[in-house]
């Protein structure tokens, strides 16, 4: 749990709401045991983030960023 809490706090620093950040990536959350009883999380909002978790409190438990996107808009 720690460590999606500190997942999500760094994509709260590129997102204007906190609040609503931390309901969109916890809404697209999927969470699954594999043969081995291990828990494996999906975190998906929208089309912009997409991180998954394996090993869901383990002390080896590995994160993949699998889209990350951050749009910029100049003034």
């Amino acid at each position: 749990m720690k460590l999606f809490i500190l997942i999500v706090s760094f994509f709260m620093f590129c997102q204007s709401s906190y609040a609503e950040t931390y309901d969109v990536v916890l809404a697209g959350k999927e969470c699954q045991k594999d043969n081995l009883q291990q828990l494996n999380c999906s975190y998906k909002a929208g089309e912009d983030l997409h991180i998954e978790i394996a090993g869901v409190g383990q002390e080896n438990a590995g994160i993949r960023l699998l889209t990350v996107i951050r749009t910029l808009t100049r003034r």
